[in-house]
Formats: C-alpha cells, sequence, structure tokens
C-alpha cells in the first residue's frame, strides 16, 4: 500500500524547466476546462510533509521560490486590488512552437465566487518553517525575497478592513455561489448570510479595547516585554477592522510606566515633542535607562 501511495505522488509531480515544483490536486482523467491539473498550495501540504519526511527536500524548496515569484502586489480582480496575496494555485504551461514554459498563477479566478482565500499566505509561511526545521536550512527564510515575502502577507492582514474585503474572504462561504454572480451580488449575499458576524467582531473590538486600558507595566517586567502586549492587542484590534494610533500606545506606555523610569520621561518631555517623536524614539530611549540600571546592578 505504502508503495501504491509513492507511485501515485510521483505521477502527479509537476515539473518546470526540469525541476519538480509540486504535485497536481488529482490524478483523475480530468477534462481541460477543471482546474485539477494546477498545483495548489493547501492541496500540496501533504505532499510537502511526506517528501520532507522522505529526504526530499528540493521539490519543497522549488515550490516556496516558485509560489513566492507568483505573489501578487499590483494584482487585481474585477476592480479590487489584492495586495500581497499568496496565489491559490498555479499550472504550467507549455509553448510547443516557442519552445519554453510558463508558470500561470490562479489567484481565484476559477473559483467559485471568483475569491482569493488568504490562508494560502498562512500556509506558505508554514512551509517555509517545516522546510527550516526539517533540513536546518535557514538560509532559505533568511533571502530578502523570503523575508518581503512574508512581511507583504503580514502587512495584508494587519490592515485595516481585512475583514471586508471582498476579494480576500475565505472559500468556505463561497461555496454555494453561482458563478455567473456579479462581484456586487456575491458581496451582498455574503453580508447577508453572515450579518451575525457583525455583532460578533464589534463584541470582540470592544473586550480588546477595553483590555487594553486595563494594562499596566508590571515590576518584573522589561519594557520590550510590555510593548509586546500592548502590540499584541493591538494587532487584534486590526485585524477586526479597528486601529489604534501609535499615539494612543505611547501615551498608554508613558502614564502606566513604574516610577524608576520617570526621570527618562521628564528628559523626553523637556527636550521633544512627545506628541510628534515616534514610538521607536520612545522604546529606544526607555530601553537604554533599563539597560544601564541593568549594568549598575
Amino acid at each position: 500500500m505504502v508503495s501504491e501511495a509513492w507511485d501515485a505522488v510521483r505521477r502527479s509531480l509537476v515539473y518546470f524547466r526540469s525541476q519538480p515544483v509540486g504535485t497536481i490536486a488529482s490524478l483523475d482523467n480530468f477534462k481541460e476546462n477543471l482546474n485539477y491539473n494546477k498545483v495548489f498550495v493547501r492541496d500540496f501540504v501533504p505532499s510537502v510533509l511526506t517528501f520532507l519526511m522522505n529526504g526530499e527536500p528540493k521539490i519543497v524548496k522549488n515550490f516556496i521560490l516558485k509560489t513566492l515569484r507568483l505573489q501578487s502586489w499590483e494584482k487585481k480582480i474585477d476592480r479590487f486590488q489584492l495586495g500581497g496575496v499568496m496565489p491559490a494555485g498555479f499550472k504550467v504551461l507549455r509553448d510547443p512552437v516557442k519552445n519554453n514554459e510558463t508558470l500561470i498563477a490562479d489567484f481565484g479566478e476559477s473559483a467559485i465566487g471568483r475569491v482569493a482565500p488568504v490562508d494560502f499566505g498562512f500556509w506558505w509561511i508554514i512551509l517555509l518553517r517545516a522546510y527550516t526545521k526539517s533540513t536546518g536550512d535557514t538560509s532559505l527564510a533568511e533571502l530578502p525575497k523570503c523575508q518581503k515575502g512574508m512581511r507583504l502577507i503580514l502587512v495584508l492582514c494587519l490592515s485595516e478592513g481585512f475583514d471586508t474585503i471582498p476579494t480576500l474572504l475565505c472559500a468556505d462561504g463561497c461555496c454555494m455561489i453561482d458563478r455567473k454572480m456579479s462581484t456586487n451580488e456575491i458581496w451582498d449575499y455574503l453580508k447577508n448570510e453572515y450579518e451575525g458576524d457583525e455583532r460578533i467582531r464589534v463584541m470582540q473590538l470592544l473586550n480588546f479595547v477595553r483590555d487594553f486600558k486595563l494594562q499596566k507595566m508590571k515590576e518584573t517586567e522589561t519594557v520590550n516585554e510590555y510593548t509586546e502586549r500592548l502590540l499584541s492587542i493591538t494587532n487584534r484590534v486590526r485585524l477586526l477592522g479597528s486601529s489604534l494610533a501609535d499615539s494612543r500606545i505611547m501615551e498608554k506606555i508613558l502614564v502606566t510606566l513604574p516610577e524608576n523610569f520617570e526621570t527618562t520621561v521628564t528628559t523626553l518631555e523637556n527636550t521633544k515633542d512627545l506628541s510628534k517623536i515616534p514610538l521607536a524614539e520612545l522604546l529606544s530611549a526607555l530601553q537604554t535607562q533599563e539597560q544601564r540600571r541593568a549594568m549598575r546592578q
């Protein structure tokens, strides 16, 4: 049974310029109008784990780099710009006349409802992590283009209105949508179908904002630890479509610092306009005092 499974995996391999880059969605006898001959990020996950456990990381590395290359920035579906979305999948287009091959990305154009699910970006990061842990090779994740790819995914997911962009809605709500529906009709359908989610979102948002107001720096905490705690709440607020400005975070830090930071705060107030300095500058000043105090002890 194991050998039969491996045989099926080998037969499903997709090659691009003689290099394996993924496995097709299905080995069934598909028709041209179906997308079974594509490599899908989500569907490739089990194959990735299989290849890594079998000591074959090359195909995983190829897949990570090829999908990264296809990551959208200016890509649009209908009137909506997708930002840093990873492709849902891709296929290899072969031109026998010119004797070349091209990767054609699918950002949801062929999906029901023409939707580009954002979870493909998360899966891409998970696969990169799995590759790094399995091989011990950190050079791939440290490549500037991989770092940029992860940053674009996170910027997208932390952007205001992230959960209300029609082309970024996950596909689970689109399985009942007729392909003939327009984008606006799809959006109206989803709003009606999930109108209860808005009430839940508002309640979650209120809870996080209240939690933010209750935070205070503990005597045993470092500035970095306290800041990370505040930013964690801030990021959750942003994921819910709202925001907490840096000025509000700075104000929160300044009024909840322990007394041993009073000298630094007073110096900043006398020499800087606290309403204009960046959050990073404030944190740097506080961390500098913290380090000096630690060195004296």
